[in-house]
C-alpha cells in the first residue's frame, strides 16, 4: 500500500477551481486529480532529457572547440590507418 502524506501548498484560485471541477466531472475524489496531477508533471519533467540552458553550454563549447575537435579527428584517423 503507498503511503499517503498529508501537506499544505498555496495555488492560483482559479486553478484550484479548476482542478476540483474536473475531480467532480471524473467522479474521483479531489486527492485523487491532485496525484495525477503531480505524477504527470513528475513524468514530463524525466523525460525532457538535458535541459535547454545545459545544451546551449554544451553546444557554445563546441563551436568555441571546433577546430580542436577537427585536428584531433583528422590526427585520429591518420593514426587509424597505419
Amino acid at each position: 500500500m503507498v503511503q499517503r502524506e498529508q501537506f499544505s501548498s498555496l495555488v492560483d484560485s482559479v486553478v484550484l477551481a479548476k482542478m476540483r471541477e474536473i475531480a467532480a466531472t471524473v467522479g474521483k475524489e479531489f486527492d485523487e486529480v491532485v496525484q495525477d496531477a503531480m505524477l504527470l508533471y513528475v513524468a514530463r519533467q524525466r523525460s525532457q532529457g538535458v535541459r535547454p540552458e545545459v545544451m546551449g553550454h554544451f553546444w557554445a563549447s563546441v563551436e568555441k572547440n571546433r577546430d580542436l575537435m577537427e585536428s584531433l579527428a583528422q590526427y585520429e584517423s591518420r593514426s587509424c590507418d597505419r
